[in-house]
């Protein structure tokens, strides 16, 4: 009789966020990141870092805003900022912006809905308001909400176009 005997072994999926922790560099005070075994992976050039545990993003602040960098500390997109920092995620995407304009990125840090808005709102049940219409050209409120929205899936597709904000936010597009 042959007798086989299996062991089952755990493979835990680590991602690199949960290993690089943000420190501040006490000559410069500008922050980096360390491994658990307190090597520098990223070494200090932000003013600030935050320890957002997404499987492939860390972000830290330069002069330009919230950026968010991979595991090697390449740039990959500045995140719009909300709330005193990077924009959170909203149905897998977070707002981010370039030249002023906003679009959106996944948590894999890749730029899923170019930046082309002028407003954007994040996702929720799979659809956001956004606006190619800058907020400071209208001063009438009654007037900027008319006729300046759309809604968008995921893929920055139209589902609804050009409505009023109030009624998009009473109504629900078809998908």
């Amino acid at each position: 009789m042959l007798l086989i005997l299996v062991v089952a072994t755990s493979s835990v999926n680590v991602s690199f966020s949960q290993m690089f922790h943000p420190f501040q560099d006490s000559t410069s005070s500008l922050f980096g990141f360390k491994n658990k075994a307190g090597d520098v992976m990223i070494k200090p050039q932000f003013i600030h870092a935050f320890e957002q545990q997404y499987r492939h993003l860390l972000f830290g602040v330069t002069d330009s805003g919230w950026i968010a960098i991979n595991h090697k500390g390449e740039y990959l997109f500045t995140a719009y900022t909300y709330d005193n920092g990077p924009d959170y995620f909203s149905n897998g995407l977070m707002r981010i912006t370039q030249n002023n304009l906003i679009g959106y990125a996944n948590k894999k840090g890749i730029i899923v809905i170019q930046p082309i808005y002028a407003y954007a709102e994040p996702f929720k049940k799979g659809m956001a308001i956004v606006s190619q219409v800058p907020r400071h050209i209208e001063h009438d409120p009654k007037k900027y909400y008319r006729d300046t929205y759309d809604v968008i899936n995921k893929r920055g597709r139209i589902v609804w176009g050009k409505h009023d904000k109030y009624n998009l936010l009473r109504e629900t597009p078809k998908k």
